[in-house]
């Protein structure tokens, strides 16, 4: 069996036909992920608003794991932490305006603490999977304002090694 570590980073970027401001509101607003998280059949806001301190739940394909806002500054970064579930790590949000589009990137650390998760880790590629969330998100954030990723560009994995 290959070594494979259950910590990973993922970087992807893409460029939305979207203004930056709307992009940034639907990810500062927590209360409003149920509209285009991919994990929309169980997401739900924690905090009854977005920005800083904004905290929601949701139940993708590793279980059930809840969220929050550290960081957020308008048309520049939302920045959040995975607090509980049974991967934890942080994520970033990086706009930059470019006219009437948005060049997006999402970068995410991620590691698994849960023994069941750490053995998956080991058996499946987490850094191939967690890329693949990331394209998700992307997408399901395009559509949700009205955009279409204009330019997807091809972000290498980077693994970390523990």
């Amino acid at each position: 069996m290959p070594n494979r570590t259950t910590r990973t980073l993922v970087v992807e970027r893409r460029r939305l036909s979207a203004d930056v401001g709307v992009v940034f509101v639907a990810l500062a607003g927590t209360h409003r992920y149920r509209e285009w998280w991919p994990a929309a059949w169980d997401t739900r806001a924690l905090s009854p608003h977005g920005g800083v301190g904004g905290r929601w739940a949701f139940n993708g394909p590793v279980g059930r794991q809840v969220a929050e806002i550290v960081e957020a500054v308008p048309g520049r970064l939302v920045e959040f932490r995975i607090v509980d579930g049974p991967m934890r790590g942080t994520g970033r949000w990086g706009l930059a305006g470019l006219r009437e589009e948005t060049d997006l990137t999402l970068a995410l650390e991620l590691e698994a603490v849960t023994p069941l998760q750490r053995l998956m880790g080991q058996v499946r590629d987490p850094t191939r999977l967690q890329q693949r969330a990331a394209r998700l998100l992307i997408d399901c954030l395009a559509r949700r304002v009205g955009a279409v990723p204009v330019v997807p560009t091809q972000s290498p994995s980077i693994p970390i090694v523990v």
